[in-house]
């Protein structure tokens, strides 16, 4: 349980207990990190059905990357995040599509960013077009879309407020208690039983 071992290791540390030690528990210690960030994103991640919950997948991705749980099941929810982030984009994009040619004029623009709460005016939407246009068409495919709400959400958010969940726990407390001074032996004994592997 890192919860113990944890301040097992510190208190071995400060009573100077062997390096060796001291280094198997560590080792423990982050195998048995990696283990619950690892279990912390199975089930953060959705059915293959279902939409992934961003506010519940992006701490635990986060939480999965510094434990260093495997580069494959990280990329994979990083993945089910990106679905699941732009599906409001999409939706609003194919809603004000409206004869389906997969861009948006300047009048369709403007009606798809209401729809996600980003009012703007006609000659906005117009210049908002001709900004992220990037193939210079007069029109804004889906890819140039998901670039304007992007900047235009950082943007609305520039205030210092943000919409990403703090991290996960994690390996972030900051809280230290005090332990007693303890004899190596004590601190190699509490190590022992924190760790129930042979040292």
């Amino acid at each position: 349980d890192p919860a113990q071992l944890k301040p097992a290791i510190e208190a071995a540390k400060q009573a100077g207990v062997a390096a060796p030690i001291v280094a198997k528990a560590e080792a423990k210690l982050r195998e048995s990190l990696c283990r619950q960030a690892d279990d912390e994103l199975r089930a953060a991640m959705p059915y293959a059905w279902q939409t992934a919950d961003p506010a519940r997948l992006r701490p635990a991705i986060e939480a999965a990357k510094q434990a260093g749980v495997a580069d494959l099941k990280v990329s994979a929810a990083e993945a089910k995040l990106k679905e699941a982030e732009e599906k409001p984009k999409r939706a609003a994009f194919d809603t004000y599509d409206r004869n389906h040619s997969g861009k948006l004029d300047h009048k369709e623009l403007r009606k798809a960013l209401a729809s996600l709460g980003l009012n703007t005016d006609s000659e906005e939407a117009k210049e908002l077009l001709a900004k992220y246009d990037a193939d210079q068409s007069g029109l804004m495919e889906f890819g140039e879309f998901q670039q304007l709400c992007d900047a235009l959400t950082s943007l609305s958010l520039s205030d210092g407020t943000s919409r990403r969940p703090p991290a996960s726990g994690v390996g972030t407390e900051k809280e230290k208690t005090e332990l007693p001074a303890q004899t190596r032996a004590q601190a190699e004994k509490a190590l022992r039983v924190a760790m129930p592997l042979p040292l």
